[in-house]
């Protein structure tokens, strides 16, 4: 299966809702990558970004009329609805910053939990605490840690966990 927009996949692959859904998704600042992610799932169409680029009359100045009236008509109502620049300056740093922390969550969890759980078998303090004297943590310490990191971290509420 070809690509849509891609060298020898002819014209009109995608549907012109599907076109619409292009262009309004541009219109509120979503890059070619997430939108080709979008469409993909969505519709189960594969287009590459450059296609994308098409839609945009900010970036292809040979963009049809009527994509190019769709983009501006989109995008002031947008800004008209979110109270302007400032609160979509505040949506956009706030979905980079979770696309982020995401991608460093995801890179890093599985790591960390091994760690710690390492640790913990060991019966080792964590980084940073006062060194214990040479015994074992009990069964019943090695749970308060547990549920303390969980509630620190906020995967447990702070009523949660409280019977053990």
């Amino acid at each position: 299966m070809k690509a849509a927009g891609a060298p020898g996949s002819g014209p009109g692959k995608l549907t012109t809702a599907q076109q619409e859904y292009v262009v309004r998704r541009l219109a509120a600042f979503d890059s070619p990558l997430a939108i080709a992610r979008s469409v993909r799932e969505e519709f189960g169409i594969d287009i590459t970004r450059n296609s994308i680029w098409r839609y945009d009359p900010t970036r292809y100045p040979k963009c049809a009329a009527r994509w190019k009236a769709l983009f501006y008509a989109a995008r002031e109502a947008m800004l008209r609805n979110k109270g302007q620049a400032a609160a979509l300056d505040r949506a956009v740093r706030l979905r980079g910053r979770t696309r982020a922390a995401l991608r460093t969550l995801d890179a890093h969890a599985d790591d960390m939990l091994e760690q710690l759980l390492r640790r913990i078998e060991a019966g080792a303090p964590p980084p940073g605490a006062p060194q214990r004297a040479e015994r074992p943590l009990t069964d019943a310490e090695r749970s308060r840690a547990i549920v303390a990191l969980l509630r620190k971290t906020g995967m447990l509420d702070a009523d949660e966990g409280a019977a053990g």
